[in-house]
């Protein structure tokens, strides 16, 4: 059977896409290889789709458990403690890899900005219904999450060009960059 023939579309509010339900096994070196839907690779979640739902579930899974458990020691917390509990706990595992969600959907985004909303909703004590944007960039300095993602790879790639970027890269031969000058005005 072909691969277009047992592929299904599926249908989701972010498009169509090709599901597999059931992954051919491979033959490799004489051993049979089943591929496998998911799998974790340094703690991140990785799809056969590359659309990373999986991980960013269990991001938000594990964050909003983590907001659970500091709403209870939230008013015992200055305003400052309860910053510096947030990046340690939530936007640190938010921005954990995040360079890996650079082309995913807008809804995958979105489940993590919720994520970042509700750390800074508990950090200056808005409430539930409270425009969070505001305070998320003016007082607590944060970039939305779909800039962070921007900012991450768009560094990467200047440290790429600079040449002081991850050995992986450096050692490259897709990677080659004549740099000619840098100008700073």
């Amino acid at each position: 059977m072909d691969d277009v023939e047992s592929a299904e579309v599926e249908c989701r509010q972010d498009g169509i896409h090709l599901t597999r339900h059931t992954p051919s096994p491979l033959l490799i070196t004489g051993q049979i290889i089943t591929p496998l839907n998911k799998v974790r690779d340094l703690g991140v979640i990785i799809d056969s789709e590359l659309c990373m739902d999986a991980q960013t579930r269990n991001v938000a899974h594990s964050c909003f458990h983590q907001l659970r458990q500091l709403r209870s020691v939230r008013k015992s917390l200055p305003t400052d403690a309860r910053c510096t509990v947030a990046v340690a706990f939530i936007a640190s595992h938010v921005d954990y890899c995040n360079g890996l969600l650079y082309s995913v959907s807008a809804a995958v985004i979105r489940q993590l900005q919720m994520v970042m909303n509700a750390a800074s909703q508990f950090v200056v004590g808005a409430g539930k219904f409270q425009h969070i944007t505001p305070v998320l960039c003016d007082v607590l300095h944060w970039l939305p999450v779909r800039q962070s993602i921007l900012y991450k790879v768009a560094a990467t790639a200047f440290d790429c060009i600079l040449g002081t970027g991850p050995a992986d890269f450096k050692q490259s031969d897709l990677l080659t960059w004549e740099v000619i000058s840098v100008h700073c005005f």
